[in-house]
């Protein structure tokens, strides 16, 4: 079960996406009543691993319904955050906390072999894809996004373009999104993708009126047409790892993701 906490953790949210994994519909209204809810459901689970991605804030599980210490023994939490003091102030031992280093180079080279597919095994192309893989930095964030933005590449002058971007001054991550961007197929996607960040709460649906009313879905004449359209290109997105749609049809996106696309917008002012 895993649910993504964020930066503005909104407890109702989180409490929603747990009970989707495990197939339950709050009745209740309040907070309060949910987290009671989700505690007993969890609790039917004999062993169950609850992940709490991206925590920034102290979250009070209490308050969300998930059970800890030794109120289930069965109930295992992973939380991840950018800072060990968080978890430290959630009263996580510090023995059982540990910091997530860069990839080695094998590693980075494996998953970008797995990423990118059988366009590295080109005999033309395999030194300098080992050379954009190395620019990565053992980044995973960015040897994913740079390898599926490579994914259908055959081109040498392709490579040599990527790598010269990841050679730039940018930072690394930065650099590698903004190639994965530049790789979209249209501009229609990229405005999609920029509208995306602006609203990081909101649901499919909610997109489909602002894309509709600021003209950017082209070539369509239904609703239908603009939501089949909308959806083809979500798809696109989530296969290029710049967002996930999450079950509830909430659009799910990186902060690190979203800060290049708020700052992609400015830039070019759109």
């Amino acid at each position: 079960v895993k649910t993504h906490v964020t930066k503005n953790p909104d407890i109702k949210t989180i409490q929603g996406e747990i009970a989707d994994w495990l197939g339950l519909r709050f009745a209740e209204e309040t907070i309060l009543g949910r987290a009671h809810r989700l505690r007993q459901r969890i609790k039917m689970e004999k062993n169950i691993l609850i992940v709490l991605d991206d925590i920034w804030i102290i979250l009070d599980l209490e308050k969300v319904g998930i059970p800890f210490g030794n109120e289930h023994n069965g109930c295992k939490l992973l939380m991840t955050s950018r800072n060990q003091d968080v978890l430290l102030q959630m009263d996580v031992p510090k023995d059982f906390t540990f910091k997530l280093g860069l990839m080695s180079e094998n590693e980075t080279w494996n998953l970008f072999q797995f990423r990118a597919g059988d366009v590295v095994k080109d005999r033309n192309l395999q030194g300098l894809a080992i050379e954009v893989a190395q620019k990565c930095a053992g980044l995973p964030l960015a040897v994913v996004t740079v390898a599926r933005a490579m994914k259908d590449k055959r081109d040498v002058q392709s490579w040599k373009h990527a790598l010269r971007k990841l050679q730039s001054n940018y930072h690394t991550t930065f650099s590698a999104l903004e190639l994965s961007y530049d790789s979209l197929d249209s501009d229609e996607m990229k405005d999609v993708f920029l509208l995306f960040a602006l609203f990081p709460t909101e649901k499919v649906d909610y997109f489909l009126k602002v894309a509709m009313g600021l003209d950017i879905l082209k070539d369509i004449r239904t609703v239908d047409d603009a939501r089949n359209k909308l959806y083809l290109i979500i798809h696109s997105l989530e296969a290029t790892c710049l967002l996930e749609i999450k079950a509830s049809g909430k659009i799910q996106m990186h902060d690190f993701v979203r800060d290049f696309a708020i700052a992609i917008a400015l830039r070019d002012k759109h």
